[in-house]
């Protein structure tokens, strides 16, 4: 933690901005597992007696941590990011109401997993058991209704693998540069992208090739097309709802007025103009490329994609050569950072918007 304060506050000091502090949670990836270091360090297998105590009194390490902190510093246990919680719910070792008890001891106690409900009621009792404990720990709760999603926790286990409905953390958002006006003035205070988003409490807006603004996110709403409303387009800087829905569907071919899409109402917007290589630790995409092919065992399609980077020279180029399109870029980030933090325990991956 010490050593992700140094480079915040360098990053800091280099951009002219304030340190606010480093986000100290415990947050698992797939084989990094938050359940197997509950159970490493103090011998409590979770879903048994003793959990709770034991997320507690990770909870006090963290909070007891010499470094400038802001946002949760808590356990965090989404089920869908941790690959050994999946193994527990397909045993039968924890279920839903293990989750939801965990809620009273940690942020989010019932994160990133999708529950198989039968009928509204049960759904409605759900939610009045996380209502009263946010209650007392001042917290809030988010549910995304997925038609059609497949598995998820149910009493006892999942049916299918739990990741398959969810969506990664979001902290990255490509802009047209025609709407940039629109977003510095406040005349445009929210996007609509398609699918269900999980979203960061801040969004990096790219647009040609740059980070041009930093938006806080305010607000996250999952509506379908045909609930859109005037509000709606016009928040977003269209006049109607009519002309915002077709411009949806003109920009996402396929879009049907049932599908479900995720609305990010900005709070306070900041004009920036930082390169984009400052999300890979200070190295170009080319560098990366280049270090992963020589370093690391890679798959096919990593070696495709890295290559293109290496012979393009930019991501605009990569994309264009390997998808036709710069709007892809998106696959090409996930790459990088995945590999980066092989390479050197580097940058966390962060999702990006198209």
């Amino acid at each position: 933690m010490r050593r992700g304060e140094e480079v915040g506050r360098h990053l800091a000091s280099t951009l002219g901005l304030e340190f606010l502090g480093v986000d100290a949670s415990l947050s698992p990836w797939g084989e990094e597992s938050v359940a197997k270091a509950v159970q490493r360090l103090f011998g409590v297998r979770l879903g048994e007696a003793g959990s709770h105590h034991a997320i507690y009194q990770l909870n006090k390490a963290i909070e007891a941590a010499d470094v400038k902190k802001v946002g949760f510093n808590e356990v965090m246990l989404p089920l869908a990011e941790d690959d050994e919680l999946k193994r527990l719910v397909r045993d039968g070792l924890l279920d839903l109401g293990h989750f939801v008890s965990y809620t009273s001891v940690c942020i989010p106690g019932l994160d990133m997993a999708p529950v198989k409900m039968r009928g509204w009621e049960a759904l409605k009792r759900l939610l009045h058991d996380l209502a009263a404990i946010s209650y007392v720990k001042k917290a809030s709760n988010r549910c995304a209704d997925i038609p059609g999603g497949r598995g998820g926790v149910r009493g006892g286990g999942v049916r299918q693998d739990p990741g398959a409905t969810a969506s990664a953390v979001i902290r990255h958002l490509m802009l047209s540069p025609r709407y940039l006006k629109a977003l510095y003035e406040g005349r445009k205070k929210s996007t609509i992208r398609p699918g269900v988003l999980r979203v960061g409490d801040k969004v990096y807006i790219h647009s040609k090739g740059r980070i041009v603004a930093v938006a806080h996110v305010e607000q996250v709403l999952y509506k379908r097309v045909k609930e859109l409303t005037d509000e709606d387009a016009v928040l977003d800087g269209f006049k109607s709802r009519e002309e915002l829905v077709a411009y949806l569907k003109k920009r996402y071919p396929g879009l049907r007025d049932g599908a479900i899409v995720t609305i990010v109402r900005f709070g306070k917007v900041e004009k920036v103009d930082m390169p984009e290589d400052l999300q890979y630790g200070g190295l170009t995409p080319v560098e990366i490329a280049a270090l992963a092919l020589n370093k690391l065992k890679l798959t096919k399609r990593e070696q495709e994609i890295l290559r293109a980077v290496v012979e393009a020279g930019s991501l605009r180029k990569a994309a264009v050569k390997l998808f036709g399109t710069i709007d892809k870029r998106v696959a090409i980030r996930r790459v990088l950072r995945r590999v980066l933090k092989r390479l050197h325990g580097g940058v966390e991956g962060e999702a990006e918007g198209n």
